[in-house]
């Protein structure tokens, strides 16, 4: 049988940059299309890429901070909890 460890541990790299990727399009676009309808290049399109960027990273934020909520949940010499179909 193969590993599936490495597919897992690539779900959440994947994920992210998806993510950061569309924010960053999004706005940039957003930001574009108003810069041309309102005859203010480059500012509103510089504006949607800044918010895109922070958009992306709020998402790595949320990538980075959710192993530690589960270790503030949990001690370090805490078992985890038993999945619900194993529960007395």
């Amino acid at each position: 049988m193969r590993n599936e460890k490495p597919r897992r541990s690539l779900g959440p790299a994947v994920s992210f940059g998806l993510n950061f990727a569309t924010y960053v399009v999004v706005f940039s676009l957003g930001g574009y299309y108003l810069d041309r309808r309102f005859d203010s290049a480059p500012t509103l399109f510089l504006l949607g890429f800044a918010f895109g960027t922070a958009g992306g990273g709020y998402e790595l934020w949320k990538l980075v901070r959710t192993p530690y909520k589960r270790s503030e949940r949990h001690g370090p010499s805490d078992p985890p909890p038993p999945p619900a179909n194993q529960r007395d």
